[in-house]
């Protein structure tokens, strides 16, 4: 036991990691991720049933997936990225903004002092927005782009409900 101990610890100075048993089986589905660009993200987000556009370049070099989940539209923006093979990024966020809906800022603060999960503010165009940032660094797995996707699709609902937002024609 002690002879198996030093061997990990060794290899793991050595390499600096060791690759999971999973890794080692080929089971793609429980692979860590330490960073993620927006072709992967869609992919991954497509083999749990939610489609979004091809990823496009913002104005400001942003990295952007489009969806829509629930009839709600999103974004999906990529932060801290390495463009040279990519982009490849350690932070996305979920990311959606609602027009024609009068909430005050102290009721935005009330939703932000009261719910733990997606941060909403007035925009300064005078649009509400909700955003959830994830950071990926140390790694991700696509069971976790699930529950994220899950708690996206959640604080969507809720959120939707608090502000009074309908969309056209509901």
């Amino acid at each position: 036991m002690i002879v198996r101990t030093i061997i990990v610890l060794a290899a793991i100075l050595i390499g600096g990691t060791l690759p999971s048993a999973d890794a080692a089986s080929g089971d793609k589905t429980r692979s860590v991720y330490t960073q993620v660009g927006p072709v992967e993200l869609g992919s991954a987000l497509a083999d749990l049933g939610f489609a979004t556009t091809r990823y496009t370049q913002r104005k400001d070099d942003t990295p952007e997936l489009i969806g829509t989940v629930d009839d709600f539209n999103y974004s999906i923006l990529f932060y801290r990225c390495d463009h040279s093979e990519g982009p490849h990024c350690t932070v996305y966020q979920y990311w959606a903004k609602f027009t024609g809906v009068s909430v005050t800022a102290e009721r935005l603060n009330q939703w932000n002092r009261d719910t733990w999960l997606g941060v909403a503010y007035l925009g300064t165009d005078g649009a509400v927005r909700l955003v959830i940032t994830q950071r990926v660094e140390g790694g991700t797995t696509k069971t976790n782009v699930a529950s994220v996707m899950s708690d996206w699709r959640s604080v969507l609902t809720k959120f939707t409900d608090y502000i009074g937002f309908r969309k056209a024609g509901s």
